[in-house]
């Protein structure tokens, strides 16, 4: 899953990505990490909101892999729950919804490999000057 937006400050949770009743979720947190879940919640650093952002989240279980911009990716478990009907810009209650903008969205049907994302994180730098 590979995402470019940008959230605006807020303090509340903005929600990118819901594969259904909070699974497979991806978020902006209000803590200033971004977040994957699909069972487990898995973290990366803390990261400033406003900007555009390329952010990825490979779902797999003890295998998962968060990143932003292509620094620093975050791996670890995420759980391995299994992806229900997808929401866009809000979790599968409403309650959290984007206060942002979403540029584009790209979904795999398989874990792609690190050379993989390096090119594709690059290609979306370049198209959206990030």
């Amino acid at each position: 899953l590979f995402i470019v937006a940008r959230r605006t400050p807020a303090a509340t949770i903005n929600t990118f990505f819901d594969g259904d009743a909070s699974r497979n979720n991806f978020n902006h947190l209000n803590t200033g990490t971004y977040s994957i879940y699909a069972g487990t919640p898995l973290n990366s650093a803390v990261i400033n909101a406003g900007s555009f952002r390329v952010l990825y989240a490979t779902y797999n279980g003890a295998s998962s892999v968060l990143g932003v911009d292509g620094f620093a990716d975050t791996n670890g478990n995420a759980g391995a729950q299994a992806m229900g009907t997808p929401m866009i810009g809000a979790d599968s209650t409403g309650a959290f919804q984007l206060v942002g903008d979403i540029a584009e969205i790209i979904i795999f049907n398989r874990a792609l490999s690190a050379s993989e994302r390096t090119e594709l994180t690059n290609y979306l730098k370049q198209r959206y000057g990030i």
